[in-house]
């Protein structure tokens, strides 16, 4: 969604206007482009996140209704949906360097030597 802070040929717009212009300023300039579409193939790691992403995601559709009750407490500390505190700490515990949860430093391949802060 664009921000338009005036009339759109005016001093200041910002974002995008449908899939077809995009308003930014850089470097004390107003610059109206085409928008871009992502060019090539998704790297190894963006795939990787992806899957990491809809795992999570579905992971929360199977909870039962109370059970999706109790990320309330988490989402309210952080100021953030029951969802989003669920994704956080889903997330940390998939992907590897993230966090503490991702294997409590018991990997295998250096006999539970790793700490992960």
């Amino acid at each position: 969604m664009a921000k338009v802070t005036g009339p759109l040929h005016s001093l200041t717009a910002s974002g995008s206007i449908g899939n077809t212009l995009t308003m930014l300023r850089q470097m004390r300039t107003n610059i109206a482009k085409k928008k871009s579409k992502p060019g090539g193939q998704p790297s190894t790691a963006q795939i990787v996140r992806r899957a990491y992403y809809r795992q999570a995601s579905a992971d929360w559709m199977a909870l039962t209704p109370l059970e999706k009750a109790a990320w309330k407490p988490a989402g309210d500390a952080a100021q953030i949906t029951p969802y989003n505190a669920y994704m956080s700490a889903a997330l940390e515990a998939y992907i590897p360097g993230t966090g503490a949860a991702w294997d409590a430093g018991a990997a295998v391949w250096d006999g539970g030597a790793a700490i992960w802060s």
